[in-house]
């Protein structure tokens, strides 16, 4: 069950919720559920950091990767009060390839490779490494 709390900053509570789900060997995270955290969740899927994730009754359960540490760190870059934009040339690789930038573009959220091979820019929510 999740607790209904004001939260000024969703996108921000959800990283750093599986960053601490990872640091304490959680294997599985209920958190509340919304379009944005969505779209988050099937890219971090694409990169294998989530094995699945459900959503029932306005809660989302994701399932973590814990086969390895997937995750050194995350980085809020753009939050509510301080927007992040790049275009695609400005978009730039994260730990030499091994992390990747969560960027949120007119077509979708996407990492930053993606974005770049589809020459578009957006917001760049975290870097992930």
């Amino acid at each position: 069950m999740v607790k209904s709390v004001m939260i000024t900053d969703p996108v921000g509570d959800m990283l750093i919720r599986i960053k601490n789900a990872y640091l304490a060997g959680k294997e599985n995270l209920d958190l509340p559920s919304s379009n944005a955290k969505e779209r988050i969740a099937k890219v971090l899927e694409k990169r294998d950091i989530v094995k699945a994730y459900s959503i029932k009754d306005r809660v989302m359960t994701v399932t973590l990767n814990m086969e390895r540490d997937r995750i050194l760190q995350i980085k809020r870059l753009s939050t509510s009060g301080r927007r992040i934009y790049m275009g695609y040339s400005q978009l730039y690789s994260v730990k030499g390839g091994r992390g990747f930038l969560l960027v949120n573009t007119s077509q979708g959220m996407m990492t930053e490779v993606e974005a770049k091979k589809k020459k578009i820019g957006g917001e760049v929510l975290a870097e992930i490494f």
